[in-house]
């Protein structure tokens, strides 16, 4: 079978930190980014962790 891998598409790490510690919510990061919302919680997933 095929090995499936799932990337986090390239967004500014230490912007997203830097917004959501402004108060932005992580909808809004994703809006102003491109991207989901499940991506930005992943990013802010990783820095928790």
């Amino acid at each position: 079978m095929f090995d499936v891998v799932w990337a986090i598409p390239r967004v500014d790490r230490e912007k997203v930190i830097l917004l959501s510690s402004q108060g932005m919510s992580r909808n809004a990061i994703a809006k102003y980014f491109g991207c989901a919302g499940m991506t930005i919680s992943r990013v802010l997933k990783s820095v928790e962790s």
